[in-house]
């Protein structure tokens, strides 16, 4: 019998040393127990423990277990620092991605060329846009080059129904301004110096 006290005694004793030190770890790592003696721990150093300011921020009272961090703790859903409302880091569009990067990589202007381009023989004609190119489009300004002086001087004369058919095809705001250039003459200066004068009688087209 005296063999079997003993034991127990020691049990208990090893059990009791156990939890002093679990407790003493515990409040070493700034958890401690919503109690009385906590209030007095804490006059005592002067200062607030990490648990307590986190439930100073408006965080749950009532007793909590040792190692309890009631930092965004609720009960229902989990929430985070975020909110609940909406966040960039939400799945967005496809659409919203796809032009999120191309205005970042600065390719909306060659989209919007090569997108009225391939679209231009169904506006114009297929043979008037053998005759007239798409040369650029920046700033809602269309410049379209022709393929000589004749055609340059037809789609002049045809730019206002040019206009309208862009219109319907693009909208009323996406082309603001039609340019119509004709083809551009040969430079027959060679080397640093040249013979002031007219020059070559040509049109060129």
């Amino acid at each position: 019998m005296t063999s079997k006290n003993e034991f127990e005694v020691r049990a208990a004793s090893y059990a009791q040393e156990a939890v002093r030190r679990q407790k003493q770890l515990a409040q070493d790592s700034g958890y401690y127990p919503e109690t009385a003696a906590k209030a007095r721990l804490l006059s005592e150093r002067g200062g607030k423990s990490r648990a307590s300011a986190f439930r100073s921020k408006g965080g749950g009272s009532g007793r909590r277990g040792y190692g309890y961090d009631n930092e965004g703790s609720k009960e229902g859903l989990a929430t985070s620092k975020l909110g609940t409302g909406p966040s960039k880091y939400d799945p967005q569009p496809v659409d919203n991605v796809i032009g999120n990067l191309v205005n970042r990589l600065g390719w909306s202007s060659v989209l919007s060329i090569a997108t009225i381009a391939a679209r231009w023989p169904s506006i114009v004609g297929p043979s008037v846009a053998q005759h007239c190119k798409v040369e650029t489009f920046e700033n809602n300004v269309l410049v379209v080059k022709t393929s000589s002086t004749a055609w340059a001087n037809q789609m002049k004369l045809l730019l206002p129904t040019l206009e309208k058919q862009i219109a319907q095809a693009f909208g009323e705001n996406a082309v603001k301004r039609v340019i119509i250039r004709g083809p551009q003459a040969p430079s027959w200066r060679k080397g640093r110096l040249h013979v002031p004068g007219r020059g070559p009688r040509d049109t060129y087209g």
